[in-house]
C-alpha cells in the first residue's frame, strides 16, 4: 500500500489505533503533534503531509446509515491513506480492497499486530 488505501483498524479501547495513525501520517510528513482521535469529529483531514490522510472513528455510531452519511466512498475512492478505527462495527460499508489491522493488547508497552489484506492489494512491508 505505498500509494495509499484503506485500512481498517480493529482492537479495544487502549490499543493503539489512534497511535498508529499518529505514526503513519508522521512518517507521511504530518507535523508531530497534528493528528487526534476524531472521537467526537468522526473524522479529520490532514492534507500538510506528502499524501492525503483521513481519519474516521466509527465507535459513537449505531448503524450503517450513520456511517453512510459521511460519504466514506468519496474517500476510499480519493487519493491517500484512510484509515478507520472500529472498522469492524460495519464491514459491510467497507470497500472491496482494504488492510485490516487487529491490534492485540499483550500488555501495557507491548502490542500484535495481525494484518489480513481483503480483495486486490499489494502490502509493501518495510523494517527500519
Amino acid at each position: 500500500m505505498p500509494d495509499g488505501g484503506v485500512v481498517a483498524l480493529a482492537g479495544p479501547l487502549g490499543s493503539g489505533k489512534t497511535r498508529l495513525v499518529q505514526s503513519v501520517a508522521e512518517h507521511c510528513g504530518v507535523e508531530n503533534g497534528t493528528v487526534v482521535s476524531p472521537t467526537f469529529m468522526l473524522i479529520h483531514e490532514y492534507n500538510d503531509g506528502r499524501c492525503p490522510i483521513y481519519h474516521f472513528d466509527v465507535y459513537r455510531l449505531e448503524n450503517e446509515e450513520e456511517f453512510r452519511r459521511l460519504s466514506p466512498d468519496d474517500y476510499f475512492e480519493g487519493g491517500g491513506f484512510v484509515f478507520i478505527e472500529w472498522a469492524d462495527k460495519f464491514p459491510a460499508v467497507l470497500p472491496a480492497d482494504y488492510l485490516e489491522i487487529r491490534i492485540e493488547i499483550i500488555n501495557e508497552t507491548d502490542r500484535r499486530f495481525h494484518l489480513t489484506p481483503h480483495g486486490q492489494i499489494d502490502i509493501l512491508l518495510e523494517r527500519e
